[in-house]
């Protein structure tokens, strides 16, 4: 049963990432992403970004250790898997099935029955300052 939660979880955040992928490579996301303004330094796609690399790791390192996932082990896997500011055509599609291959470990894991997740990508809502709210 925790592999087929894992499992959903990755294909649904890679759904995202393949999406965003150039938001990976991008040098001015990963300095924003560093400095201490957090999330309004960075773009809305690049913040989808993130939360889906983190999403993919996550169920990763769970299935795998199932104990606190370290910020250096978070990091290992962060450059193993997600494109980096540099990263060569080759390596993002290296990276890419490399992601492939571990969702279809974890499908595999989760046994026969497993259903891959049909929710669609949320809609991406954006706030309006002249009205006060999110549109």
């Amino acid at each position: 049963a925790k592999a087929e939660i894992f499992a959903n979880k990755m294909e649904f955040a890679e759904k995202t990432l393949k999406s965003l992928e150039k938001e990976g490579s991008s040098l001015s996301g990963k300095i924003a992403s560093g400095v201490p303004l957090g999330n309004y330094a960075q773009s809305p796609e690049y913040q989808r970004y993130k939360q889906a690399s983190s999403n993919f790791i996550t169920a990763l390192l769970r299935q795998e250790s199932g104990a606190a996932i370290s910020p250096t082990e978070f990091d290992r896997y962060d450059k193993e898997y997600m494109p980096q500011p540099g990263d060569s055509p080759a390596v993002l599609a290296q990276k890419a099935e490399t992601r492939r291959v571990a969702i279809e470990g974890m499908k595999k894991g989760a046994g026969p029955g497993y259903k891959s997740p049909t929710v669609d990508q949320p809609k991406v809502r954006k706030y309006n300052p002249t009205t006060g709210t999110i549109e």
